[in-house]
């Protein structure tokens, strides 16, 4: 602030706080309407509750809110006040009358009711059902369309019609529901996409409904027809199918299998490839064939696919494997598959043999003590061969003793003694140049050792062919044979 004339001019000053009042945050109210029903026949008046709750912040004026009300259409409304004043959290009610008009059908109706200001819109919802009208109810036929008027496809396609009805009851009916049927062509299969179309008078709707050409249908015209109907209506219309190209014939399909035979032992899995063709005329459906085995009888059996789909004269091929029973005797079994579905039953075989299983038991031997002395050539003949494979590095013996009478088991003693195969003289030499490898008395020693020549011996004594060492440097069978006792 400034005092001032032509001579002084003086100021002063002071401070001043503003403070900010609470913001009002404006909410939309609770609208209920009771009860969510009622009913009463034409002319009569429903009187509804309606209650509100102020949904404001506590910063908020108080406000009115103006209740109106849009349906039924042309039902008179009246309510207990123009408008309703309320506080923020505040909660109020009032009446609101819907009043049936004279010529309301029986039916089911919504009610509705807004509450309103500048800063608030909010609605609630309940309904009405008229009893009994003093107007009469006059039904008439609908008006039922089916589009397109006409339709070609091929055996097997699928034709779907749109169908148009518009209820013509007069306004004091009820709602009609509608169920739709159809009886032509005779043998096709049809389908719809509404169980009933329900339509107040005066309303429209519309559904569709699928025809499906059978596969043999021969190429013609035909007509369709469609009905609706509930126990007051019952209304038709038709259109046309046209059917192009040949008809389909179905026939039996080609089943191999291969092989045509198999034999294997008890427990073991046979597998047999399974081709099939199908026969079919061009104009036919694909089919899938489904596989099934009842022989060999007992004989588990699983396939690398349960079905088999193919278009007409097209191929395909499946495994089946056949587990042969443990317990199976042997035998040759008659092996069969069937292929089939709505339209084919086609069967196929081969042959499976079982062989028999190999039983070990154990021997039989029979040792007869005290039996007569008997000469070694009667006694046991021993009889060696060898052959040589590969690198000269094996060698057999075969010993068929001739058990004429019965030999005794301690007159026969066979041996088999593991020995190193020597080193070859070459080495000896080169060792007797070295030492501290080998002297020479012992390379003297090892060539005798391998000059050395059995000598003959006779019964009753010791022969011993120990140091015997065959052409490959692998010993030789050891040999003994006891004297008497």
């Amino acid at each position: 602030m400034n005092v001032s004339d032509n001579n002084h001019n003086q100021g002063a000053s002071a401070n001043a706080t503003v403070t900010s009042a609470a913001s009002c945050d404006y909410a939309a109210p609770t609208v209920t309407l009771s009860p969510a029903n009622l009913s009463g026949a034409a002319g009569t008046k429903l009187v509804y509750t309606v209650t509100v709750v102020n949904n404001d912040s506590s910063t908020c004026n108080a406000s009115t809110l103006m209740p109106s009300s849009s349906l039924p259409t042309g039902w008179t409304t009246a309510y207990s006040t123009t408008g309703l004043k309320l506080d923020p959290g505040a909660s109020g009610n009032f009446t609101m009358t819907k009043t049936i008009p004279a010529n309301a059908a029986v039916n089911t109706y919504p009610v509705s009711l807004n509450v309103s200001d500048n800063n608030h819109n909010q609605g609630a919802s309940a309904s009405a059902t008229v009893t009994s009208s003093n107007a009469s109810c006059s039904h008439a036929p609908p008006s039922v369309t089916v589009s397109p008027a006409d339709q070609s496809g091929a055996p097997g396609g699928k034709l779907t019609y749109t169908v148009t009805v518009v209820n013509n009851d007069t306004s004091a009916c009820a709602a009609a529901t509608l169920a739709p049927s159809s009886a032509l062509p005779s043998g096709w299969t049809h389908s719809f996409s509404t169980s009933g179309l329900k339509l107040a008078p005066g309303a429209s709707g519309n559904f569709t409904m699928t025809k499906t050409i059978p596969a043999n249908a021969a190429p013609n015209t035909y007509k369709v027809s469609v009905n609706v109907s509930d126990n007051k209506h019952n209304q038709g219309a038709s259109a046309y199918a046209t059917v192009t190209g040949s008809a389909c014939t179905y026939s039996s399909p080609s089943v191999t299998i291969s092989p045509a035979s198999q034999s294997g032992a008890p427990g073991s899995k046979l597998n047999y490839s399974v081709t099939v063709v199908n026969k079919d005329t061009s104009s036919c459906p694909s089919a899938t064939f489904a596989p099934s085995s009842a022989l060999p009888s007992g004989w588990t059996t699983s396939y690398s696919t349960a079905s088999l789909k193919l278009a007409p004269g097209a191929s395909g091929n499946f495994t089946m494997t056949k587990t042969i029973p443990a317990n199976a005797p042997a035998n040759t079994y008659g092996v069969m598959v069937t292929l089939g579905d709505a339209n084919h039953n086609q069967s196929a075989t081969a042959s499976a043999t079982v062989t028999s299983s190999c039983v070990r038991a154990a021997p039989s031997l029979t040792i007869s003590p005290g039996q007569p002395k008997r000469s070694p050539r009667h006694a046991a003949q021993l009889h060696h061969h060898r052959s040589q494979q590969g690198h000269r590095r094996l060698r057999r013996v075969h010993i068929r003793p001739q058990l004429h009478p019965p030999l005794r088991l301690d007159n026969l003693v066979l041996h088999l003694r593991t020995q190193h195969r020597p080193r070859r003289l070459s080495q000896l030499q080169h060792d007797q140049d070295h030492p501290r490898r080998r002297g020479r008395q012992h390379l003297r020693r090892e060539c005798q050792r391998q000059r050395r020549q059995p000598q003959p011996g006779r019964l009753g004594q010791r022969h011993r062919h120990d140091r015997r060492l065959g052409p490959l440097g692998y010993p030789q069978l050891t040999q003994r044979r006891a004297g008497p006792g």
